[in-house]
């Protein structure tokens, strides 16, 4: 093990950032969140995460990595410094690891290069700002320089330490050299730009082709890596995952020309094996522009030209190669197989119906008829291995809390791919409480959700996330909206691209699931929905049938898998009994296949309704909500039944504890 994993494992993130940076952290979900102590006029109390695991992350300032990166962050020193001084604060005598020695030797060789480059950078800079169009600013940040006739540009690994050097050539062949592979570089992982990129990723990052494209991209305030190579490669795209989320995108920027477009079926095969789940686009570049630079030159903006889904942009790669329209509808066939997405699907049969001037039902039709290919099949089977990785993953993601304490005492976490029902009586409030959920998953956890209000318009359901996150009334709502109160703005701004909300009647769960695609694929949301909240089971299509509902409810679990999101179901329960008694998961309304189908039921009801109550009672159970975990697959470990009080004055529901 090297000397940084070494630190990397003694060292307490939470407890040393506390300590060192004198701030205080408090416990959220599977971490804890604090003020950066990084960036000046930190005012956010949650403004950096840092997990138990020796990661953290600040949403403002974009710092992340190891407890090496903050304090080089912290301290602004180079990652080598930061290594050496908490070595020193671990008493590990780094004189005596060759290793870290050998690491140290190269570094410096490399930055004695780098000066060198620097120190003639007058020499190339006529270049740099005529035919390239960057700005003094640019050259320095990327440390560009001219040496022995050649142009040079130093590599910097992710923590910005310089790993090896790179040359342009301007009257020799081959155009660009590079280092040779050593213990700190390796060219088949590594990615131009990317200490710089990892500082700008938010929901996108770019990949383009060369050195000068990324540099391009990085002058556009664009997070752009580059892959220096022919194609991006396998490790590569291992290491880009590294510093993702699993919801941000990745926009390939091939060079417009034949030899960068026939890569791209490649590395769309290398991202299905690797990634499975993550989203990734391609530009579409337009004519006389061959890569990033050129747009620079153009003064265009790489992010506002159109881009498309790589399942797409391949398919039509790989249909425009065919030379004979029987081999046409051959490869169609074949490759529709390959693409999951029932929405892409339909893109490309619509692009293929155009092309071959044929109705889009009757091909629609035909490729659903398609059988599954036996390897598909056999895919789904998993050995032990696959199952103890896929459980890994699992206790990596560690699962999403409610934020509801009491509940959360009780079932821990709900886990992406688990089905939640909310069962209660007309008028109890499950559509408040699936509201208040929904925003604590999203203020709490950055959550991406999409909300399906049968019953409800959007607007008054607005009306009440306005109301829970401005704190006041209802009725006060309409002041807000009236006046354009800046409170308004605030909450407009915190939950864009994190709900979309369809109102929409008589959905069908296969209407939900081609939704949910279409979001995804369209990345209206910047990354894959994370929860889906449906309002309610009885107003969906076919449900007031026994066999309607049962395969509806049976479907909830399909769609939570096969889209790695949590499916939250809100249900009427039967007929029969009252909103101001206990109820229990066997009134749930048509069918039994909603209690088989979840992961969690939650039930909820008003004790403050009973008429049996004496005057002092209802007063002090006026606007308390009661609600009782029914079932949890995982177990329970604290008291099922919690309660609740809704506050008029601000419109949120209350912690009350159970004497």
């Amino acid at each position: 093990m090297d000397i940084q994993n070494i630190i990397i494992q003694k060292i307490d993130l939470p407890q040393f950032i506390k300590d060192y940076a004198h701030v205080e952290l408090v416990r959220k979900g599977n971490g804890w969140r604090c003020k950066c102590p990084i960036h000046e006029n930190s005012v956010n109390p949650e403004a950096m995460y840092v997990d138990d695991r020796g990661g953290y992350y600040c949403f403002a300032c974009n710092s992340g990595g190891n407890v090496i990166n903050f304090l080089s962050d912290y301290e602004h020193i180079s990652y080598s410094a930061a290594t050496e001084r908490l070595a020193s604060m671990l008493n590990i005598n780094l004189k005596d690891d060759a290793e870290y020695q050998d690491q140290k030797r190269l570094e410096d060789k490399f930055n004695g290069y780098k000066k060198r480059g620097l120190a003639g950078v007058d020499n190339v800079k006529q270049y740099l700002t005529e035919k390239r169009g960057f700005t003094e600013e640019t050259i320095q940040t990327f440390e560009l320089g001219m040496w022995d006739g050649k142009m040079t540009i130093p590599l910097l690994d992710a923590n910005g330490r310089t790993v090896g050097m790179a040359v342009r050539q301007f009257d020799a062949k081959p155009k660009y050299m590079n280092s040779r592979n050593n213990i700190l570089y390796d060219k088949s992982e590594f990615l131009f730009g990317l200490d710089k990129a990892r500082r700008l990723i938010k929901n996108t990052v770019y990949v383009v082709e060369g050195y000068m494209d990324a540099i391009s991209g990085y002058q556009m305030g664009i997070p752009t890596v580059a892959y220096c190579s022919n194609e991006l490669h396998r490790d590569q795209i291992r290491m880009l995952n590294s510093y993702l989320r699993r919801d941000t995108t990745v926009v390939i920027c091939p060079d417009n020309d034949e030899a960068g477009k026939k890569r791209i079926p490649r590395v769309r095969d290398y991202f299905k094996a690797i990634s499975p789940s993550r989203q990734v686009r391609v530009v579409l570049m337009p004519d006389g522009y061959k890569d990033m630079n050129d747009l620079l030159l153009a003064g265009i903006d790489a992010q506002t030209l159109p881009t498309e889904h790589i399942d797409k942009y391949v398919a039509r790669l790989i249909i425009e190669a065919c030379k004979t329209i029987e081999e046409e509808y051959q490869r169609a066939e074949e490759y529709l197989k390959t693409v999951k997405s029932e929405m892409i699907r339909l893109d490309i049969i619509k692009y293929l119906a155009e092309r071959w001037n044929k109705d889009v039902e009757d091909l629609k039709k035909y490729f659903n008829t398609v059988g599954e290919d036996s390897n598909d099949i056999l895919s789904e089977a998993s050995d032990i291995t696959g199952c103890i990785n896929d459980l890994r993953k699992i206790y990596s993601i560690g699962g999403y809390k409610t934020h509801f304490q009491q509940i959360d005492n009780c079932i821990r976490k709900v886990e992406k791919k688990q089905v939640v029902v909310i069962g209660a009586y007309s008028g109890v409030g499950k559509t408040d409480f699936a509201i208040e959920y929904m925003l604590r998953a999203i203020c709490q956890d950055n959550m991406r959700v999409a909300f399906f209000s049968l019953e409800m318009p959007k607007g008054k359901l607005i009306e009440r996330c306005l109301a829970k996150l401005i704190k006041c009334s209802t009725p006060e709502v309409e002041g807000y909206i009236a006046s354009n109160d800046t409170a308004v703005q605030k909450v407009i701004a915190k939950l864009q691209n994190r709900l979309v909300v369809f109102d929409g009647n008589d959905y069908s769960m296969g209407d939900i699931q081609k939704r949910i695609e279409l979001v995804n694929t369209k990345n209206i949301l910047g990354g894959p929905i994370d929860m889906v909240f449906v309002d309610y089971f009885g107003y969906m299509k076919g449900t007031s049938e026994f066999e309607g509902a049962s395969a509806a409810a049976t479907k909830m679990k399909a769609v939570a898998k096969e889209n790695d999101l949590i499916f939250v179901m809100l249900s009427q329960l039967n007929r029969g009994g009252n909103p101001y008694g206990e109820p229990n998961m066997q009134q749930l309304k048509l069918t039994g296949d909603l209690e088989a189908s979840a992961d969690v039921i939650m039930l909820l009801w008003r004790p403050g309704k009973d008429p049996n109550l004496s005057l002092e009672e209802k007063d002090q159970l006026e606007n308390v909500t009661r609600i009782k975990i029914d079932k949890t697959r995982d177990g329970m470990y604290g008291n099922p039944v919690s309660e609740y009080y809704y506050n008029k004055a601000t419109s949120r529901l209350e912690e009350k504890y159970l004497e």
